[in-house]
């Protein structure tokens, strides 16, 4: 039944009023004139004067913002082909250039047999606030995201069971998975299995209390199996409407942890290195009694004659021993001389194959006439044993580790990955093995310090730094060539000199004092002549003798008393400032460095107050560089280095007295 005309004008007007409350216009386009009509509100939208109104599109279109225009018109057109509904969303430019947006609904009105589209018509309404606030929401959003998914710190969200919600992309590119593949892994999975059950307990006990924390390390596995340490905190936050989760903060410290690691190695070194030198004081006092008494018996002639030599010998190969370890822990004081770096192979060759195994093979290579060269000799002795040492971390298994010392003259620089050789005479000392080869990445770092690829032999990465660094501050330059599966060969170029084998500005003094092999019987010749000679240094100078340890004390009072010399015994300092206060004449002070209540210099300092410019000679088992930490670098004297001899003992004792220390 058709409607009253009273009640549809009523209902008009009550959409009518709807529509202006909502601040919504209508709109009308005559297909068949082209005219449009538009309500007020919708006139004043476009900020066009609703007196002013021509029905022309244009005057529309006109303030239709020019990107939006042509995109606009297709989707009418098209929806009057089609007959249809739709939705658009565009600007509108007004007349002070304020930018609006206006989103409109309409409809083609199609009649006719065969059906024609006569009309549109549709509403529009202002939703610049809409889209502004929309606009911010989103800038938020991305603003927000960019920050986490960029973030060093890695976020994840678990539900309640552990299961993975949200993981942001740092937890790809850490554990090198696609972030489509890591999505469908639940994150407690990728933890190392050794670790599993403690990171369980801490996720299970947060889970009980809304707003817990805990905080652990663990190691995650990488999509290649490698573990990736780092540093979790897992928060409760089930109870935060926004999240209704547990959150899961991660952070990458596999280097931190490394380098904690490599600390822990270095001061565990040092202290190794340190309890050496302690011992190798007291071991030293031990072999200057054993060579002194060796001395005596030397003396002494006879059937005892051949035993003696072959005790001194031991009892010098026992220093020698003594001074290559504290060498090697670096607890020496660098003093360049002028050496052979084939004998400095051939020196410590036996210790080299102490620290291979049975199962590689180990040869050396080393031309008598490759050269010599300016450097510290123990520093030189380090380079050998940790190229060594490198190469045989190096090997899986059985292998080849060779040496060889040569000499070699560069006539066009040499370029290598890590460093360059420039025109020049040189040794060249090559540690080569048969082992796995380094990557070119491996290799550019390989000199980094505490850069290492010994993880299960834990490696503290010092090694090859320490090489790199002698080399360089000895002048000369590394080459490294390695490829994987190929082995390698670190090739060490120091400068050559023609100088004479010595300390460096002191040709004919043999290096670090000490000789060249000799035998037993040799030994007894060379001792016996020498105890000779140091038997009529002394013409009854007075010597005053600090040392602390009876026995080595009463030793070498009997030696300065064999040699001429009359002694005067003290067991501190206390008693040496004793003995220095009484009348009588003091020719020379020979004190140990190190005394229960003074330090040798400090002992000396108060003697010449009493007895001014009194020649010293320092004696110490400590390495010298703890020395010079104790003072003996700051004092013009002597110093023997325990152990020594009678002979040594004579000479030094004598040079003093003459006042050429």
């Amino acid at each position: 039944m058709a409607e009253p005309p009273g009640a549809l004008a009523e209902r008009y007007e009550r959409l009518l009023l709807a529509l202006l409350a909502g601040g919504v216009g209508t709109w009308e386009l005559d297909l068949e004139s082209g005219r449009l009509e538009l309500s007020p509100d919708l006139a004043r939208m476009y900020g066009l004067d609703p007196e002013e109104l021509d029905g022309s599109p244009e005057q529309v279109l006109e303030r239709i913002h020019p990107e939006d225009r042509a995109g606009l018109l297709a989707r009418g057109t098209e929806a009057i082909q089609r007959g249809e509904r739709y939705r658009t969303r565009h600007r509108a430019v007004l007349p002070g250039g304020e930018v609006r947006w206006i989103e409109s609904f309409a409809h083609v009105i199609v009649e006719g047999q065969p059906r024609a589209p006569l009309r549109m018509t549709g509403i529009s309404m202002d939703v610049t606030q809409r889209m502004a606030m929309s606009d911010r929401v989103w800038r938020g959003e991305t603003y927000y995201r960019a920050i986490v998914e960029n973030s060093a710190d890695l976020i994840g969200v678990l539900e309640r069971s552990g299961r993975t919600r949200y993981l942001s992309g740092g937890y790809a590119r850490l554990l090198d998975y696609p972030a489509a593949e890591l999505d469908a892994v639940a994150l407690l999975t990728l933890v190392h299995e050794d670790d599993a059950a403690a990171v369980r307990a801490a996720f299970a006990e947060a889970v009980k209390t809304p707003g817990a924390r805990r905080e652990l390390e663990l190691r995650l596995l990488r999509r290649d199996g490698l573990p990736v340490t780092v540093r979790a905190v897992i928060s409760n936050m089930l109870n935060v409407p926004e999240v209704a989760g547990m959150v899961i903060n991660v952070r990458d410290v596999t280097e931190l942890a490394a380098l904690e690691g490599q600390l822990r190695q270095a001061q565990k070194m040092e202290a190794v290195g340190r309890l050496a030198a302690a011992v190798a004081h007291d071991f030293n006092n031990l072999l200057t009694i054993i060579q002194g008494c060796g001395s005596f018996l030397l003396e002494a002639g006879g059937a005892v004659a051949e035993d003696a030599g072959q005790i001194l010998k031991a009892a010098e190969d026992g220093g020698r021993l003594t001074r290559q370890l504290l060498r090697f822990g670096r607890q020496h004081v660098a003093r360049r001389q002028v050496v052979e770096p084939a004998a400095a192979v051939e020196e410590v060759e036996a210790m080299l194959r102490h620290l291979l195994s049975e199962d590689i093979t180990f040869s050396v290579s080393a031309a008598v006439d490759a050269g010599r060269v300016e450097i510290d000799p123990g520093e030189l002795q380090q380079v050998i044993i940790n190229l060594v040492l490198n190469a045989r971390d190096a090997l899986v298994g059985r292998g080849r580790v060779t040496v060889s010392v040569a000499a070699r003259d560069v006539t066009e620089p040499l370029q290598g990955a890590t460093d360059r050789v420039e025109t020049g005479r040189y040794v060249e000392l090559a540690v080569s093995d048969s082992g796995t080869g380094m990557s070119a990445d491996t290799l550019s770092r390989i000199f980094e310090p505490f850069f290492t690829t010994k993880r299960a032999r834990g490696g503290t990465g010092l090694g090859l730094a320490t090489v790199y660094g002698i080399v360089k501050q000895h002048g000369g330059s590394i080459l490294v060539e390695s490829r994987r599966g190929e082995g390698s060969t670190f090739r060490v170029f120091l400068p050559r000199v023609e100088a004479s084998l010595g300390v460096s500005g002191e040709p004919g003094r043999e290096a670090d004092g000490e000789r060249a092999p000799e035998t037993a019987r040799q030994a007894v010749a060379r001792r016996t002549a020498a105890g000779n000679a140091a038997s009529a240094a002394g013409e009854g100078e007075t010597v005053l003798l600090v040392e602390d340890d009876g026995a080595v004390r009463s030793l070498v009072g009997r030696m300065l008393r064999r040699a001429g010399y009359t002694v005067r015994e003290a067991s501190d300092g206390a008693g040496a400032l004793r003995i220095a206060g009484a009348r009588g004449p003091l020719h020379l002070v020979l004190t140990d460095m190190v005394l229960p209540d003074l330090g040798g210099p400090e002992l000396v300092a108060r003697i010449q107050e009493a007895h001014p410019g009194t020649p010293v000679v320092y004696m110490s088992g400590y390495a010298p560089d703890q020395l010079i930490e104790r003072g003996i670098g700051e004092h013009a004297a002597d110093y023997l280095e325990k152990p020594f001899d009678l002979e040594t003992l004579g000479r030094v004792v004598a040079a003093a007295l003459q006042g050429r220390g």
